[in-house]
């Protein structure tokens, strides 16, 4: 199921998205060091797909059970973001930027959608939130992350684990599912009070012995940092989709801020970037216009091409490999997840 977008546009983008990738590693090694192009179609299709940052207002605000503050806003363009259920909006934060579920369905007409966050593990995010009053203003981009409910992908027993921060993507399944016939499906709510969209296939699971589940089910695991790291070990090696709720981090701060040459088809311009931050958002602090999907490091979009300088990757909450090979050998970074450590010269 997807919000407001028909099945015809999907099945048309679906292709063309395809098609992009079956040349794409033949133009990079042909033309290693060109500034990428629009024109291959690339850009042109993720910015249709996935905007880049845009600016809401705060209609009103709520709090659940759980501690979620769940804010309504309004976009400024008048479009309500499109989503699938269970993915996330990033919000901009005077500091960094965080993943925040969709809560509910959006309201196309009036270009109104709800956002939840977590004082648990968003803190900062929270305090920030929680701050704003009604007709103040936001930044975020949508959609973000490759954590929803796609039933021709999602066969079989689903299993759902969450902590209280995973519970708005909870819901969205929750919704969700039964509208695709009779799957079985198990919710365990780690830590968690009983919230009115729970119904009977909730249960309360205590976090520190996560239950028991069929090897043949496919996990979805929702919450902070630590709480994922813990349930995929405890479920490892099982198929499991993950959505982390805490943004990117480097470990201990530093304070420190660089200076960055981004060179674009357009021409060199050199920013500041702070090495607490990742690359993608000392982008899209300055203006820089950069394709970005997931903010995982998983989809690529947001890759640049390292020219000089050294920066640190955010270690992956789960533990698993996200360099790949080829970027490897092509000098190649996940800007959504790195951070800088010297000055810089990127090609994007």
């Amino acid at each position: 199921m997807i919000f407001q977008l028909d099945e015809h546009t999907v099945r048309q983008d679906a292709a063309a998205f395809a098609a992009l990738f079956q040349n794409r590693p033949a133009r990079f090694d042909a033309a290693p060091d060109a500034p990428a192009q629009a024109e291959n179609g690339t850009d042109l299709l993720q910015k249709r797909l996935r905007p880049g940052p845009r600016r809401a207002f705060v209609v009103s605000a709520e709090r659940t059970a759980n501690g979620l503050y769940i804010l309504t806003l309004r976009a400024q363009d008048g479009a309500a973001p499109v989503y699938r259920p269970g993915q996330a909006a990033r919000v901009y934060c005077p500091a960094v930027s965080y993943p925040l579920f969709f809560f509910g369905r959006p309201e196309p007409e009036a270009g109104l959608f709800r956002l939840a966050v977590s004082p648990d593990t968003q803190g900062e995010a929270h305090a920030f939130l929680a701050s704003l009053s009604v007709g103040d203003g936001v930044v975020f981009r949508a959609p973000v992350g490759q954590f929803y409910y796609l039933p021709p992908r999602d066969r079989g027993e689903l299993v759902f684990l969450t902590d209280p921060s995973g519970l708005p993507a909870a819901a969205a399944f929750a919704a969700a599912i039964p509208e695709n016939g009779d799957v079985p499906v198990a919710f365990f709510a780690c830590g968690c009070q009983k919230e009115p969209f729970f119904d009977g296939r909730f249960l309360e699971a205590d976090p520190a012995a996560l239950p028991e589940i069929p090897e043949q089910a496919r996990l979805f695991i929702a919450g902070g940092a630590a709480f994922c790291k813990a349930a995929r070990s405890r479920y490892a090696p099982r198929r499991a989709r993950v959505a982390v709720t805490d943004p990117p981090r480097r470990g201990a701060a530093t304070g420190k801020t660089f200076r960055c040459a981004v060179v674009t088809a357009e021409g060199e311009r050199t920013i500041p970037c702070s090495a607490d931050r990742t690359l993608l958002a000392a982008f899209e602090a300055a203006g820089i216009p950069v394709p970005a999907g997931c903010a995982e490091g998983n989809c690529g979009f947001c890759r640049c091409v390292l020219r000089s300088g050294s920066v640190t990757e955010a270690p992956d909450p789960c533990g698993n490999p996200l360099v790949r090979t080829a970027d490897a050998e092509r000098h190649t970074v996940h800007s959504c997840r790195v951070f800088p450590d010297s000055d810089l010269t990127v090609l994007l």
